[in-house]
Formats: C-alpha cells, sequence, structure tokens
C-alpha cells in the first residue's frame, strides 16, 4: 500500500466498506437441499415398493406350494403319464407366474439402481456447488477484511492531516477551506454536517477557490445525496463562478449549458462565447463542444459546415483526437448537407498512414465503395486487414464481409466466419447480432438459441439497431428459444422504434 497520506477527497472513497452478500450462497445451498431431498425422496418410496413386492412374492409363493400339496392328498392319478402331464402343467404355470414376479422385482430392482444413480450424481453435484460457493465467500471474505483494513490504515494515517486542514480552515487558507468543506459534506473526520460543508464550501468559492466552485457545480447538477438536492438553476451559477475564476473546465461546461438551455435559457451565441474562452486556455473540448454544436442540427441552429469544420480543426489541433471522428462524419453527411468524400478521405489518410485503427478502417471502406477515391477492393482488403492487425473489432468485421464474397482476396467463408466471431467477443455491436442470428438458426455454427438470444441482447444494449427488432419478433412469437411475451416484445419494439428503425415500429402495431 501507498505510503502517501490520503487528503479528503481521496479519504471520500473510504466512506462505506464493502458488504458481503450471502443471498447467492444461500439460494445455491438451498437448491442443492431441495433437489437432494426429492431424490432420497424417490429413493425411500421406490425401496419401500421394492421391499414390500419381494414380501409379497414369498407370501404368493409359499401359498401356492400349500395350494398343491392339498391339490396332490385329494387327487391321486391313475397313471404316471398322467402324473407327469399334471405335474408338467403345474410347474409351467408355477413358472410362468414366477417368472412373471421376477420381471416385477427385476423392474423395481433397475428403477432403485437407477434412483441411487441419481441420488449420488445430485449429491456430488450439490457437493461440488457448495464447494464452489463456500470459495467464492471465502474469498469474498478475505477482499473485504483487506479493503477493511486498507481503510483503517488509511484513516490512521489520514486523520491527523484532517485535523490539521480544520485549523488551516478556520484561519481562512480557501484550500483547507474546500477540502474541510467536502469533510463535513461527507463526514470524513468530523460529524456530518451538511450545512457547514455547505458554508465551508460556498467561502471558498466565493474568495476565489476553483476546486470549490467546480464541487457545488457538480454536487447542484445531478444532487449529492446527504449533502444537496439537484438544482440546475444552482449548479449554473456556481459554473459561472468557475468562469470568472479562469477555470477551463467551468467555461466548457458553462458553454454546454447554454447550449442545452441547462439551468439557464438557451443561447447559442453566448454558448459559443463560453466555448471560445475555453479554446483560449488550450481546452480542445472545447472547440469539440463548438464543431458538434454547428453540425447536430440543434433546435433553432441550421448546421454551417464551415464553422463546424474549423472548430473540429481546431479541436484536433489541440489534441482532440474525437474531433477527427467527428469531422468525418461530418464529411459524410451527418449535419444533413451533401457529403464531401474527397475531403472526408483527405482528412483520414494521414491518420491512417500514421497507424491510426478507426482512420484504417474508414480509407479501407472508402476504397471498397469508391468514395472520394477510384474503387479498388484490393487496396480496401489491405487497409482492413492493417486495421485488424491494430486490433480493431470494426476491422474485423468489415474484412469479413470481403472475405466471404471473395472481393479483393480469395473467397474464404472459414476465415470469414472466424473474423466474424472475433469481432462478436470484442464487443463489435453488428458482429454481436450476426452472431446471435446464425447461432439461433444454427448456420455454419452450432445451434444454440439461448446463446443465440444472449448474444442478441448484447448487441440491443450496444446500440445495434436490429436486435431490438428481431428480439421483438421472437418474443411476439414465442420463437427462437423464448416463451411468448407480447410485454417483454413491445419493450424491444420500442427501443429499436427509439433508435430510428421503422420495421421495429411497424412490428409494434401488429401487436395486441
Amino acid at each position: 500500500m501507498s505510503n502517501d497520506i490520503p487528503t479528503a477527497r481521496q479519504c471520500l472513497a473510504f466512506r462505506s466498506l464493502p458488504t458481503v452478500a450471502l443471498a447467492s450462497l444461500g439460494l445455491v445451498m438451498s437448491a442443492g437441499v431441495l433437489a437432494a431431498q426429492t431424490v432420497s425422496q424417490d429413493y425411500a418410496r421406490y425401496a419401500s415398493m421394492l421391499s414390500q413386492e419381494r414380501s409379497d412374492q414369498a407370501h404368493r409363493e409359499q401359498q401356492s406350494l400349500g395350494d398343491e400339496s392339498s391339490r396332490n392328498a385329494r387327487s391321486a392319478p391313475s397313471s404316471s403319464s398322467s402324473r407327469s402331464s399334471s405335474y408338467g402343467s403345474l410347474g409351467s404355470s408355477s413358472r410362468a407366474s414366477t417368472d412373471g414376479r421376477s420381471e416385477i422385482v427385476g423392474l423395481l430392482g433397475n428403477t432403485l439402481n437407477n434412483m441411487v444413480d441419481r441420488h449420488n450424481a445430485a449429491e456430488a453435484a450439490r457437493n461440488q456447488r457448495d464447494d464452489a460457493a463456500k470459495a467464492r465467500f471465502e474469498e469474498q471474505t478475505r477482499a473485504n477484511q483487506k479493503a477493511s483494513d486498507d481503510f483503517i490504515e488509511a484513516w490512521e494515517k489520514a486523520h491527523p492531516l484532517i485535523q490539521r486542514n480544520l485549523e488551516k480552515a478556520s484561519q481562512g487558507d480557501l484550500t483547507a477551506m474546500a477540502d474541510a468543506g467536502i469533510q463535513y459534506a461527507h463526514g470524513i473526520g468530523v460529524p456530518r454536517n451538511k450545512e457547514r460543508g455547505l458554508d465551508l464550501l460556498s467561502n471558498a468559492a466565493s474568495h476565489g477557490n476553483m476546486d470549490a466552485a467546480g464541487v457545488l457545480a457538480y454536487a447542484y447538477q445531478d444532487g449529492d445525496t446527504g449533502f444537496v438536492a439537484m438544482d440546475k438553476v444552482k449548479s449554473r451559477e456556481w459554473t459561472m463562478v468557475g468562469v470568472k475564476l479562469g477555470e477551463a473546465d467551468a467555461m466548457r461546461h458553462a458553454c454546454m449549458q447554454s447550449m442545452d438551455g441547462t439551468g439557464t435559457k438557451r443561447d447559442y451565441v453566448e454558448a459559443e462565447r463560453l466555448c471560445n474562452l475555453g479554446i483560449a486556455k488550450g481546452d480542445g473540448n472545447s472547440a469539440n463542444t463548438l464543431g458538434y454544436m454547428y453540425s447536430a442540427k440543434l433546435p433553432g441552429l441550421p448546421p454551417d459546415r464551415a464553422k463546424s469544420e474549423t472548430y473540429l480543426l481546431k479541436a484536433i489541433e489541440l489534441g482532440e483526437k474525437a474531433a477527427m471522428e467527428i469531422l468525418a462524419n461530418v464529411y459524410n453527411g451527418a449535419d444533413g448537407l451533401p457529403p464531401d468524400y474527397e475531403k472526408r478521405v483527405a482528412l483520414l489518410q494521414p491518420w491512417a498512414e500514421n497507424g491510426d485503427p478507426v482512420a484504417e478502417v474508414e480509407v479501407g471502406i472508402a476504397y471498397y465503395l469508391g468514395k472520394g477515391v477510384a474503387k479498388n477492393d484490393s487496396l480496401a482488403v489491405s487497409w482492413l486487414r492493417r486495421s485488424v492487425t491494430a486490433g480493431s473489432a470494426r476491422g474485423r468485421y468489415e474484412l469479413a464481409s470481403l472475405v466471404e464474397e471473395g472481393e479483393g482476396t480469395p473467397k474464404d467463408p472459414a476465415e470469414a466466419l472466424t473474423l466474424k466471431r472475433r469481432a462478436a467477443v470484442e464487443g463489435w455491436p453488428p458482429a454481436l447480432f450476426e452472431m446471435g442470428i446464425l447461432t439461433i438458426n444454427g448456420n455454419g455454427v452450432q445451434q444454440d438459441q439461448i446463446e443465440g438470444e444472449r448474444l442478441l441482447r448484447i448487441a440491443a444494449e450496444r446500440g445495434e439497431s436490429h436486435a431490438p427488432c428481431e428480439l421483438g419478433r421472437m418474443y411476439a412469437r414465442g420463437i427462437g428459444g423464448v416463451e411468448k411475451d407480447v410485454d417483454e416484445a413491445r419493450r424491444w419494439f420500442r427501443m429499436g422504434t427509439a433508435r430510428g428503425n421503422t420495421k421495429c415500429t411497424d412490428e409494434m402495431r401488429k401487436l395486441p
């Protein structure tokens, strides 16, 4: 463990210790006990039946022998042949009866043996589950104990510092005052007192402490349980205090508030002014925000390709890589204006040549589609393979399509499937969706409807637009390994509709 003494903010992370959840362990053990009890009850029932049948068989045999002696005493046969015939008939009948009873006993014996095997298998499985649950419980207990020990150690080191911090705060030290405000707000080293915490933070921010202003702005933005309730207007007020103190983060935050109308009126001119203050401070994210603002078709603000391009190029210059992807989408027509494919390739090519996997994929697709460059399938494959070497899941998926059809490379369905499967494992949503469909139907892979449905769910949760519709259809009709559930179907169709998939809307109209 580090020997550094934690600050008040670091101690804030220790204010709630982890607890041990025993419910899952109890459920596992209860399920094992229930299964064992069921097998044991069956075992006892069949054992009782077997014992009773054996007793009944012995009684029947004894009774049969008694009846035979009585018949022999009452009737004396006239010849040895008739006597032999009579005995043969009796013996045959007796054997048939005995064979029938033996068959019953044998069947019950086999059933009993099966029950014993089931009992032993269930007991072994229960023991295995119990051992695994016990191991998890012990591991969690050790982790909790270590967390507790670490907290106590950190607290022992931090406690003297916290006391000194309170003394310095009482003497007017603004940094100490801000830290002390956090201490009182969350009960770190002192009894929790949200009023005292708010007073200390407010005083520190009002007298020029940017950290205190930021803490208050973010606390009011979403609410801080036990400290302050959500208040967008107060969040805006403290954000503007940070702007006056020259904090670049506050400038960008205030810019977005004006852009969205959060805690203040929507004002794009004011948003641009505030973000430009951040740009002057060297904040690339502020430039990125303005580039997005002029390309996103916001209410009352028509797209402006020239301004968007200017700000996004500035963001790239300031080291904000995300601006490259936004600008590439702008050149692709994401702002609703005509695409400019040549500019798009000119933007992406240097990034691709420098080994950026996102740019490599985009350049590969540009060569495949012939947008901004002459169509060249071989170059498309080459760029996509470079992106795969760099670890791009999307590159794997796009390359799989070309390999599957033999475009720009020899046709190889096996490699295509491997690429798709790997892309799915790495979490690329379209690959998850396609592998889910293949797995449900057993096309080229082992059929497993449960696993296929799981893959579709992950794809949907990661934003894929077709997966919700497919899941909705499955639940609406009770196919693909799921039971019919109209409410669940409607939930998935709504998700797909929210993502702009009109097929989901049409399917949802068909539901009861």
